[in-house]
């Protein structure tokens, strides 16, 4: 392996693929990359790559990274990040997350199984980010733990392990800027009550307030379309004007009478 042109390269991806990919990250060792700007490492073992500190890769401005090796200090210049963790069981491992303040992080997101992840409870500052994806079991504790002044885009993917009603519930003030929302979120079967289901999609509703573009699957219209006491829960967003319904012809025939309902009141 020529390593003699690294201080060119400008962008790095490391797929996983057993111990080739761990021989990879052993031979690049302590390798500085002065104009690296995009770092992609999907697994890393349990070890943190020696070429991933600030002097190896002080220019990195987006990091997408699995959480055994997201150990601080971290680039200054970094301002996109991803981090993941596995979804099979049996790689599940209890890891601590620890985010100080990266003062111009604008890009957030999360991915995997986090059930077995220890947070560190207390508000982490992140002026700058306006972006935060979310496709992990368990979103509660993450979701408490950040202060987001200048957040405006949320994806949120929900998994099975937890309800809206327990990931949103008494945080209004972490999404009351949000005016971009995408939403993935499961059947109802999934919910213990049909009851859970629709109070999850109010209390989202009446966390963001601000949402002026919507998007969700078409899957989820009949609930957000549902008229619950004369009030639909997509009516809280009264300053909505873009609204996305994405799935396939069938989905979008089935699902076309709630719309029609819904724009004829």
């Amino acid at each position: 392996m020529v390593l003699a042109t690294t201080h060119r390269w400008r962008s790095l991806t490391i797929t996983y693929n057993d111990s080739g990919c761990q021989f990879l990250i052993e031979r690049l060792g302590h390798t500085v990359f002065p104009l690296l700007t995009h770092l992609s490492i999907s697994r890393c073992g349990n070890d943190r790559p020696k070429f991933l500190y600030p002097e190896c890769v002080p220019a990195i401005k987006h990091l997408e990274t699995c959480i055994t090796a997201f150990i601080p200090p971290f680039p200054s210049a970094l301002e996109e990040l991803a981090i993941g963790s596995p979804d099979l069981p049996m790689l599940w491992t209890s890891c601590s997350l620890q985010i100080p303040s990266l003062q111009g992080l604008k890009a957030l997101s999360f991915r995997g199984h986090t059930g077995e992840w220890r947070i560190r409870h207390g508000s982490i500052y992140l002026p700058l980010l306006t972006r935060l994806s979310f496709d992990v079991s368990h979103a509660e504790e993450l979701l408490c733990v950040f202060s987001v002044p200048s957040l405006t885009h949320v994806n949120y993917l929900q998994r099975r392990y937890e309800t809206m009603l327990a990931a949103f519930n008494g945080i209004p003030s972490k999404l009351e800027n949000v005016h971009k929302l995408r939403l993935k979120l499961p059947s109802q079967e999934s919910y213990p009550t049909r009851e859970d289901y629709h109070a999850g999609l109010i209390v989202l509703c009446l966390t963001a307030p601000e949402v002026r573009g919507m998007e969700v699957m078409a899957y989820n219209l009949d609930e957000l379309l549902d008229c619950q006491q004369g009030v639909y829960p997509i009516d809280h967003w009264v300053h909505l004007e873009k609204f996305t319904v994405i799935g396939d012809v069938y989905q979008l025939n089935e699902m076309g009478r709630y719309i029609a309902l819904w724009l004829k009141q």
